[in-house]
């Protein structure tokens, strides 16, 4: 039946030397992801308007979205569709809905602390597709509290998502120069999770959701494609156990604070945490300043990423490499 279907979609297409080629390979990909949705159980085809801005400051009641209860969504130019989450079910990774009341409006987020390299497009939730509600509305969140979100690195890294970064850098939210330096490592990012979080100097602040028993960052340096994974066993903090409910998460932003002196094998970066919000905003009492690591792995990749920036005349202020 699908390969039927697909047939019948190919058979439709002009021959390739017509000038319209493009748009019916657009057309052929919308239909494809349709054929391949709808035997989804549970799925339901709902149109979509056109994303026409992510800035906050300039969102309209066309920019309201109801998704609740879809698996996936997407809009007309976007060569991708968006989704909640995915669970393994009998061996298989199927599509989670989102829930009810998942209604609002899909924006551009970024922090004063954060480099241009860091935004996220998030979804916040609104009672009405009035555009005065987004400030009294919050976040679409996990059941641990913690924000859903598209990181731009992978929006970057992606072909798909091209017409999304042409749309924030019409808007001035990010700037062509930002999307230039995360493309060099799309196809490392290619396969990584939407949310990753990408790291290009030692120094930068970057988004975490915490506690959590493992961190996983990339880190990415020079002009090269590669990008390193890395994986950070934390220590066991109390006070952020006793400011955090069991199985609830915050979100925070942290910076690699590194030991002044250099330990061969026993030498890691510790977390500062240079902020934490809840779910009513930012967290002023009771935040611990330090969480210490316990462990990193592969740690011989993070100290060949950390020695290039020295090498690159990046100082890192008191610490001693060699």
């Amino acid at each position: 039946m699908l390969s039927c279907k697909l047939a019948r979609s190919w058979s439709q297409l002009p021959p390739f030397s017509s000038p319209s080629l493009r748009p019916n390979l657009s057309y052929i990909h919308r239909r494809h992801t349709a054929i391949f949705l709808s035997n989804v159980p549970g799925w339901k085809y709902a149109k979509q308007s056109p994303l026409v801005t992510l800035d906050p400051r300039s969102l309209s009641p066309r920019d309201f979205r109801d998704i609740s209860n879809q698996k996936v969504f997407t809009f007309p130019g976007i060569r991708s569709y968006i989704h909640y989450a995915r669970k393994k079910a009998e061996g298989k990774s199927v599509y989670i809905t989102f829930p009810d009341n998942t209604a609002g409006f899909l924006y551009y987020w970024t922090h004063p602390d954060l480099p241009p390299t860091l935004g996220q497009v998030r979804f916040r939730v609104t009672n009405t597709r009035d555009p005065g509600e987004f400030d009294r509305g919050g976040d679409f969140c996990y059941p641990s509290g913690a924000p859903w979100y598209i990181s731009l690195p992978y929006i970057a890294g992606s072909d798909a998502y091209k017409s999304i970064c042409d749309i924030l850098v019409r808007d001035g939210l990010v700037a062509r120069d930002t999307i230039e330096q995360l493309r060099p490592f799309s196809e490392s990012l290619r396969l990584m999770p939407r949310q990753i979080t990408i790291l290009t100097s030692p120094h930068e602040v970057f988004p975490l959701c915490l506690p959590q028993n493992t961190l996983v960052v990339y880190l990415a340096a020079g002009e090269g494609k590669r990008v390193r994974k890395i994986s950070i066993h934390p220590c066991k903090n109390e006070e952020l156990s006793q400011l955090v409910e069991p199985g609830k998460q915050v979100f925070a932003l942290v910076q690699f604070e590194y030991p002044r002196r250099y330990v061969r094998n026993n030498w890691y970066p510790n977390l500062r945490i240079v902020r934490v919000y809840g779910k009513e905003g930012l967290v002023t009492r009771g935040t611990p300043s330090l969480i210490y690591t316990q462990s990193m792995y592969p740690r011989a990749d993070f100290m060949a990423w950390f020695k290039e920036f020295n090498q690159m005349g990046e100082s890192i202020r008191g610490v001693r490499t060699t």
